[in-house]
Parts: structure tokens; sequence; C-alpha cells
């Protein structure tokens, strides 16, 4: 008698491609904890969240793409004005030491905007690469026969 199994699942699920909405509790705690530098319990309690609710949407791949973002976009603020301050070191500071890095950290900042590629099309692809090696043992040398002469008892 033949067996027939289920080719599904029992219970009918809505598979869509369109992310869950982050409540905006949850942003709004997300950006306390990235802007003002507090942990994700005072975060939650400063947005009326529980922490374990709060914990349980840090798990969610939209919110991690939300942090993602928010992050990038706070680091870049913060960096926009890093060209003026070395520029300011380098003018005003009493320290060559310091003077000398600013120098040569401002230097090697255009350097790295003209090493970075300008287009996505120009960005290496990754791939392997095989190198084959034809390694030859090198051979011993040849064991002289070893003569055995018997020995005669008187």
């Amino acid at each position: 008698m033949p067996v027939s199994l289920p080719f599904a699942a029992s219970t009918a699920r809505d598979v869509s491609d369109k992310p869950r909405r982050i409540p905006k509790s949850v942003q709004l705690a997300c950006l306390d904890m990235i802007h003002q530098g507090i942990d994700f319990v005072a975060a939650a309690k400063a947005h009326g969240i529980k922490p374990d609710t709060l914990r349980r949407h840090l798990t969610r791949i939209e919110t991690l793409g939300f942090l993602r973002r928010e992050r990038a976009a706070f680091r870049a603020a913060l960096c926009s004005a890093n060209e003026f301050y070395l520029a300011e070191i380098r003018a005003n500071s009493a320290n060559a030491m310091a003077q000398t890095k600013a120098i040569s950290i401002l230097e090697q900042i255009d350097d790295e905007a003209r090493a970075r590629p300008a287009r996505s099309g120009e960005v290496p692809s990754p791939g392997v690469c095989i190198r084959i090696l034809n390694i030859t043992a090198v051979p011993e040398p040849p064991i002289a026969p070893v003569k055995v002469v018997p020995q005669i008892d008187d």
C-alpha cells in the first residue's frame, strides 16, 4: 500500500517580502542608544517599553537594518568635520608631533579618496587564486651495499 506524505506544512503561512514595521517607540529607543550612548534598558524605560520587548525587537532583521543605517549616518556626521579639526591642530598646536601627524593624515585622506572606486562597476569582484606548484622530491643517494664477511671460528 503506497504511503501518501504531505507536500507542505499543515498550517498556512503568509510569507511576504515586505518587512515588518518597526514601532515608533522602538525607533526612538534605538536613536537614544545611538545618539546619547545609553543602554537598552534605560532607552526602553525612557520610551515606555519593557526591556524584554526592546530586546526582542533588537533581534529582528528590520530593526538591525535600521540600527546600521542610523549608526552609519551618525558616523558620517561625526567625521564630516575631521578635516577642519586636523587643519586647526596643524595651524595652532605647539606640539610638532601633532602638527606633522595632522599633515600626514590630511594627505592620506586625499590618497584614500583616489584609491576608492568611483563607480560600482569598478569594484573588484571576489574570487579565488589557485597556484599550481610542481614540487619534486630530491632523490636520496643510493645506499652502498654492505658486504658481509663470514668469520670462521677455530
